[in-house]
């Protein structure tokens, strides 16, 4: 992970770490709840800067990827299935970051 996102999640955690404390001595349940929500909200944040990064990681191993055969793909169809295979790729890649998934 680069380190802004590190940097940006590791932040995250320590501010849900808090409300974790803040809910463990709180003495009204309303009170409670509330910091208990907001600990899984600072989680969550946490969670998608961490998976913000996956997309461009994924990307440069496309990319690396795509360098190796480069003297094999002489045959249009070859590369037709290689843009589909990318095309198709990015499409999985998208929806495991819309819905917060880790697919790395």
């Amino acid at each position: 992970m680069p380190k802004a996102a590190d940097k940006d999640a590791s932040s995250c955690y320590g501010k849900a770490h808090a409300a974790q404390e803040r809910a463990s001595k709180a003495l009204n349940t309303e009170v409670r709840k509330f910091y208990l929500e907001t600990e899984a909200r600072w989680l969550r944040i946490a969670a998608s800067y961490e998976n913000a990064e996956h997309p461009a990681a994924f990307a440069a191993r496309l990319s690396a990827l795509s360098h190796l055969g480069r003297g094999q793909m002489k045959d249009p169809n070859t590369q037709s299935m290689r843009a589909v295979f990318v095309a198709l790729a990015l499409v999985i890649m998208v929806f495991f970051v819309a819905y917060n998934l880790h697919p790395l």
